[in-house]
């Protein structure tokens, strides 16, 4: 696959997480880790009685690019933002 390609496919799916509600683009992002590999990390809540201690922030990783936040939905968020900019930094890079 070129960089190109893998960008078009990050864009493609930053846009489509745009587009959905937070119960929506939870369930996308978990299908699009099974389609594209990648990883998917709930929080969990801390209960220092029990041991637990996280992680405290979910966690998304896609196609070479991270997004966290307080609910998969809001990593898919971040993920979105993130793969936006990279779009964005290497339209400029190849405009110059």
């Amino acid at each position: 696959m070129t960089t190109d390609q893998l960008d078009a496919i990050r864009f493609d799916l930053a846009l489509h997480f745009e587009t959905l509600g937070p119960a929506s683009r939870d369930h996308a992002a978990r299908l699009a880790v099974e389609e594209h590999g990648g990883t998917a990390i709930d929080a969990q809540p801390m209960e220092p009685k029990h041991g637990h201690w996280g992680p405290l922030e979910a966690e998304l990783s896609i196609l070479g690019v991270q997004g966290t936040g307080t609910t998969m939905a809001d990593a898919a968020t971040a993920w979105a933002r993130r793969a936006r900019r990279m779009h964005d930094a290497m339209n400029q890079e190849q405009a110059a």
